[in-house]
């Protein structure tokens, strides 16, 4: 009778440990090891886990990754994937970054502070009444789109990508972070209000997420990113201030360049990052 209950109150903390997470799933990757989990990777940046050994919940994973459909899934304290329902709804606009005007380059120039504690002033701007749980591209678009409204900064935006080397080493939790990004003269600085006390040089930023202290190779392509150099950690790549996330990314490197921000996602971004 004590190894039922036993178990009972086993199989209870399971189910209570186990949270539901609606997403999309931006890709998947198997290793060459078929024991080894399948990482999927999700529109929302998080990294999850999925058994390579369940045939039927890869075919639902895939069939989400074709069809950018949404998928509910059921997932543990580990981020790994016990169930998952795909949802005949397709991925919100934010998370594909609604691009209703494809627009040609125009020449960008971003703001360039003369001293620290001009871009200080700015940064002691920005929100930090983020929800919790919010996505990391939703904070970065407010962001960048108030210190332009507010204060007349053009920013930069700098993309952190992980390597699936780097999260498999260290079963990392993200596949992408993003913040605004300026200069202080010629000095790049991140601007990451939630992370960081200041505005930091991208090392010492990228430092916080990276465990190795690994020096992350800046490309200029996406696509440069997603042939995932199996050497590699990380990579940054930089944008301007009207990009979402990497969906768009991909996009401006098949040649539809951003030039003004889309109302439509910017009040989503800003509904589901702050209150």
């Amino acid at each position: 009778m004590k190894l039922v209950l036993m178990l009972v109150a086993c199989l209870f903390s399971l189910e209570a440990s186990a949270t539901y997470l609606k997403t999309g799933v931006a890709s998947l990757d198997f290793s060459q090891d078929p024991a080894e989990d399948v990482i999927v990777m999700a529109t929302s940046g998080d990294v999850l886990w999925a058994s390579s050994r369940d045939a039927t919940l890869l075919s639902t994973l895939k069939m989400a990754s074709k069809t950018q459909q949404l998928i509910e899934l059921n997932v543990n304290a580990k981020s790994t994937i016990l169930s998952a329902k795909l949802l005949s709804e397709k991925s919100s606009p934010t998370l594909l970054d609604e691009l209703s005007k494809d627009s040609v380059v125009e020449d960008y120039e971003p703001t360039r502070f003369s001293t620290m504690r001009e871009i200080k002033q700015a940064f002691a701007t920005m929100d930090r009444g983020t929800r919790s749980r919010s996505q990391c591209y939703n904070r970065a678009y407010v962001w960048g789109h108030d210190l332009w409204q507010d204060r007349g900064v053009n920013s930069m935006k700098l993309f952190l990508f992980f390597t699936t080397k780097y999260i498999r080493e260290f079963r990392y939790k993200w596949w992408f972070h993003v913040s605004p990004m300026s200069y202080v003269g010629e000095d790049e600085y991140v601007m990451d209000r939630l992370f960081t006390k200041n505005p930091l040089r991208p090392q010492t930023w990228t430092n916080i997420f990276m465990h190795n202290n690994s020096v992350c190779k800046s490309v200029t392509n996406y696509f440069d990113y997603r042939k995932d150099d199996p050497t590699e950690y990380c990579f940054l790549i930089r944008s301007t201030m009207f990009y979402l996330g990497p969906s768009a990314l991909k996009r401006r490197d098949q040649g539809y360049e951003r030039t003004e921000y889309n109302r439509a996602t910017l009040r989503a971004a800003r509904q589901q990052a702050f209150y």
